[in-house]
């Protein structure tokens, strides 16, 4: 084993290797918000997403999300 094996590079590496940035220009940034069922009710909650329009966006978002609804865009 290496005397001089740094753990925390090594996660940042690995982690650096796995985004799968896009360098599309066309793409944007979006803050989507939606209201997620909790025990309590529906609280709201808020996921950014790269898109390249708004209907992409809302689309990305209820992907990635479970037990959401009413996705509109909070900031673009």
């Amino acid at each position: 084993m290496k005397d001089n094996f740094d753990v925390h590079e090594w996660n940042t590496k690995r982690y650096l290797n796995n985004i799968q940035e896009s360098n599309d220009p066309a793409e944007k940034e979006y803050e989507v918000e939606y209201w997620q069922y909790t025990e309590d009710g529906y609280d709201n909650r808020y996921i950014t997403v790269k898109a390249k329009s708004e209907e992409e966006a809302l689309k990305k978002a209820e992907d990635e999300t479970r037990l959401g609804k009413k996705y509109k865009i909070y900031k673009r």
